[in-house]
């Protein structure tokens, strides 16, 4: 992995969480790939993989509560139950509708992410990586 993504160790051993955290690597890894090829990259696999990154990070974080993780996409209603387990969480409802959104529409004919989408979802993604660490 490169050095550039935030690393953290799960304080839970529990497997399914370990699995989550490393589906959420895989695909910032991905987005990490594709948004340094500029745009020579896709830019609608960066914004889809960040959006990914960041529902299976709060996806594992409701695992590690003992609970089933929603089979769904919004990222600010993952926030939402991630903040009942961790009343500390905090996180602008705009940026995660943001990455909810780019990632959706980036999937289908007729949307294309801007570069400028591309590198804005790319920051972002990193910067909600850091904060969410903290709570594993």
């Amino acid at each position: 992995m490169s050095s550039a993504l935030p690393v953290f160790i799960p304080s839970s051993s529990i497997e399914i969480v370990t699995e989550w955290i490393s589906k959420a690597r895989g695909d910032l890894e991905v987005a990490q790939r594709e948004h340094a090829l500029g745009l020579g990259g896709s830019t609608d696999a960066v914004v889809f993989h960040c959006q990914q990154a960041i529902e299976k990070l709060l996806k594992g974080l409701i695992a590690q509560a003992g609970r089933e993780p929603p089979k769904i996409h919004d990222l600010p209603e993952l926030s939402r139950s991630v903040r009942a387990i961790h009343p500390a969480w905090n996180w602008p409802i705009e940026d995660l509708r943001f990455l909810t959104f780019g990632a959706v529409q980036s999937r289908y004919p007729g949307t294309i992410a801007s570069l400028q989408d591309s590198n804005d979802a790319f920051a972002l993604s990193l910067r909600v990586w850091a904060a969410l660490a903290l709570l594993y």
